[in-house]
């Protein structure tokens, strides 16, 4: 029996010192998966990708329980995958190892209380999905990004140039627009509207006319030029103004209805007005050429269909910077409608990048004169203020008195 004894208490001996080596050994294994961890962030300050991936993958093999070592391996593949910039460049396998570290360490570590910044860790995923053309996955995470840094502009900003590549315009502006203010807040606002319009990955956006006019109109609250109040009201009018020649022909009296168009014109027509919806204006302009072309022979369209034909086709050229061939096309407009008011509008701003300053004097005034509703006139009025093509004219006596007198009629109206 004491031999039995004596083996036991051997046993427990062995089991207790073989405990107090395993506990020796985690300080000094913490230590190194530390040290790697390290090691790989500096190397990744000094963009050294490849060998901040190849440490951090020794990392993740030291510790496959770290959530941390795979974060920093998905941001060195993401770092390394976006060297060129925007997704469409990314290289995509790169964008594939990204994916898959960050997703392991949220399986890992599904709140990332482990993990030093989670709003990195959704960024990154976010801008690795949409290189793999995974849309909706990158939303969620530009969400989640947001709802970790509520108020950081930029997961707003990244989504709305996403919801631009999906062609959910809409959807797109309200991002942008959720950006700008929550820019504004963090005084940051010129920073954002610079990185918009020099930054390719955001520069897509301007080709959107209400998104210009979102940062035209808080330039210009910026400037001091106009209120909050009037800003906001620029930019809810901005949609139906600017898109209005679409809705024209819903508005039109039953008197000035046209006789059936013909298949293949509206077939032309519809192609056109889809690629104006989407900013490719140079394949509507091409669509409405088509029409045109087709309804010579077939003589379908009335006048206030071709003036909006003509008007849209002139905002397309003025779009791509083609001012003589915008004028050519508006003045076509207001010949054969003459109360066209977004016509005018848009020959006043093609006029004037052109320097051709009494003609686009002229022009805008006839665009208040003719503008049907005082809500048209307000948003004319809005525009006139703000809207950059008309810096020319706006040291011109003629333009202040014009502006003053609208306003001061708009007034009185109230």
């Amino acid at each position: 029996m004491r031999t039995r004894g004596n083996v036991e208490m051997k046993l427990q001996a062995l089991a207790f010192a073989a405990l107090a080596m395993m506990a020796a050994a985690m300080p000094s294994f913490a230590a190194k998966v530390q040290s790697l961890l390290e090691q790989g962030s500096q190397a990744l300050r000094q963009q050294q990708y490849s060998q901040a991936i190849a440490v951090f993958e020794k990392a993740t093999r030291a510790d496959s329980s770290s959530a941390e070592a795979f974060f920093k391996l998905g941001d060195a593949y993401y770092q390394r995958a976006f060297q060129r910039g925007t997704p469409d460049k990314a290289d995509k396998d790169d964008a594939q190892n990204a994916t898959e570290a960050y997703e392991a360490a949220l399986a890992l570590d599904p709140d990332l209380k482990a993990v030093t910044n989670p709003y990195l860790l959704h960024h990154g995923l976010a801008l690795s999905q949409q290189a793999l053309g995974r849309y909706d996955e990158a939303l969620s995470n530009f969400r989640k990004a947001t709802q970790i840094s509520p108020r950081n502009p930029m997961p707003n900003l990244y989504a709305a140039a996403l919801r631009w590549r999906m062609q959910d315009f809409e959807m797109s502006s309200a991002n942008l627009e959720v950006s700008v203010q929550r820019a504004r807040k963090a005084r940051m606002y010129p920073a954002l509207a610079k990185l918009v319009r020099t930054n390719a990955l955001f520069t897509d956006l301007l080709a959107a006319p209400k998104n210009q006019v979102i940062l035209e109109s808080y330039d210009a609250v910026a400037a001091g030029t106009l209120d909050e109040r009037e800003a906001r009201a620029r930019i809810e009018g901005a949609s139906s103004y600017r898109d209005s020649l679409t809705n024209e022909r819903s508005r039109r009296p039953a008197a000035l209805e046209a006789p059936q168009v013909d298949p293949k014109v509206q077939e032309a027509l519809d192609r056109a007005n889809g690629q104006y919806q989407a900013q490719l204006f140079h394949e509507a302009i091409a669509s409405y050429d088509e029409a045109l072309d087709i309804d010579s022979r077939k003589g379908t369209l009335d006048s206030i269909q071709r003036t909006l034909v003509y008007s849209k086709m002139g905002a397309s050229y003025r779009q791509q910077g083609l001012a003589p061939e915008a004028i050519r096309l508006l003045e076509r407009a207001v010949e054969e409608v003459p109360q066209n008011s977004e016509a005018y509008y848009e020959l006043a701003l093609s006029y004037s990048v052109s320097g051709r300053l009494a003609l686009a004097m002229s022009a805008l005034s006839k665009a208040f004169d003719n503008a049907a509703t005082l809500a048209d006139q307000r948003k004319t009025l809005l525009l006139a203020r703000t809207d950059s093509e008309l810096e020319p004219l706006r040291d011109l006596p003629k333009f202040q008195e014009l502006i003053k007198s609208r306003a001061k009629k708009l007034s009185a109206r109230k």
